[in-house]
């Protein structure tokens, strides 16, 4: 098959990238038609639950969900003899059920450590739960550090969104194996700037879409010795094999993923998602992500030559953050909002190493659609800005 190598050719693909010049990746991707489509057909023409199996389209829903199953195990390098994919709503979702159920294994003794640098959704979840169970928080940049004989879960993101991370992420795969220590990947930046395995945690979790899918999906990969030690923190239709009264309701669970799945699942997404594999696999991704790094080293060589500007990168070079001395980044995202470009400011979700060195930056994340033209317009638009105060 010819993967799609002309960058004219990958954005005639996607509806919106035509109307809007969009540096807001690192919180949804654009979507390309064929995932628009598939979404809508599913609701045009097919419409119900997989769990009306027996019908013909009962029994096609149910084949899409199963596809995607195995798309995403072998996106991350994996199997279902080894590992397990729970569809959840998306990565937050995915890592506050991850950490509540790990929680329920530990004890008052026990150590799980984050870093400075993660998502808030892998910060949060882990302080609530401790605070609750009684466990023991650390949060540092310098994980190896930290970790000692009581370390029993040590929760990280593969990239940050925001800067680089200061530590090793393959010598920490190396030392949990080493200690049978539990590493969760937040691998939602990750999936889709660099190579992401499941063998390389015990479990991982990422969403829909920055892979160019729906929003309001996401996985939770598991690995399956581990699944079966977790008691699932949501109950409902489809997780129950049996359930009875004498004298007392009891219930057993299914002794699989679905025990994980409660509810009707997003189809709708799952049909999307499908569509958006099989995008990423007709178009030659490396060879885009050359074409944004050399996007990136413009608009980060040139914005760091505007008077006042600080300005720092990420390591996987998809991601500006920059603020401006004097200005509140607000300000700035309005005029440039104004003028047609979508940038994000504020603090963002990864922000613990930052909290008290700036008050806030506007952020540039590159997609795969963006143009070296759009680079210029961005930094001669930040040029003319002034003091970018406007109503």
């Amino acid at each position: 098959m010819n993967q799609i190598k002309s960058k004219n050719d990958l954005r005639k693909l996607f509806p919106m990238a035509s109307k809007i010049i969009y540096f807001d990746n690192a919180a949804a991707a654009l979507k390309p038609k064929n995932v628009i489509e598939e979404t809508s057909n599913y609701y045009l023409n097919l419409g119900i639950s997989n769990r009306t199996i027996e019908t013909e389209i009962g029994f096609r829903v149910q084949e899409k969900i199963d596809l995607l199953r195995k798309k995403i195990l072998n996106l991350v390098g994996v199997s279902q003899k080894s590992h397990s994919v729970i569809f959840t709503s998306g990565t937050t979702e995915s890592l506050n059920l991850i950490s509540e159920m790990i929680s329920k294994l530990l004890t008052p003794n026990d150590e799980v450590i984050i870093s400075n640098s993660n998502h808030a959704s892998n910060i949060i979840p882990w302080v609530y739960n401790s605070k609750k169970l009684g466990f023991k928080i650390i949060s540092s940049s310098t994980i190896v550090d930290q970790i000692s004989d009581k370390t029993k879960v040590i929760s990280i993101g593969q990239q940050t969104n925001n800067f680089e991370n200061e530590f090793d992420f393959f010598e920490l795969v190396n030392i949990c194996k080493k200690r049978k220590i539990i590493l969760i990947n937040d691998a939602a930046q990750a999936i889709i700037h660099g190579t992401v395995s499941a063998n390389d945690s015990t479990a991982l979790a990422f969403s829909a879409n920055k892979l160019y899918g729906p929003t309001g999906l996401g996985f939770l990969v598991v690995e399956n010795n581990f699944l079966s030690n977790l008691t699932p923190s949501k109950y409902g239709g489809g997780t129950v094999k049996d359930m009875w009264n004498n004298s007392a309701i009891n219930f057993d669970l299914i002794t699989d993923y679905r025990a994980f799945e409660p509810g009707t699942l997003n189809i709708a997404g799952i049909f999307g998602m499908v569509a958006a594999m099989e995008f990423f696999e007709s178009i030659d991704h490396k060879h885009f992500l050359t074409e944004m790094e050399d996007i990136s080293n413009y608009i980060f060589e040139n914005l760091s030559k505007l008077e006042n500007w600080n300005v720092y990168r990420s390591k996987s070079k998809a991601i500006i953050m920059a603020s401006l001395k004097g200005v509140h980044s607000q300000d700035i995202a309005t005029y440039l909002g104004k003028r047609n470009i979508y940038v994000r400011h504020g603090k963002f979700c990864a922000h613990l190493n930052f909290l008290n060195q700036e008050d806030s930056f506007i952020r540039i994340s590159l997609g795969i659609y963006n143009t070296m033209e759009e680079a210029k317009i961005l930094i001669e638009t930040l040029k003319k800005g002034g003091d970018f105060f406007e109503y």
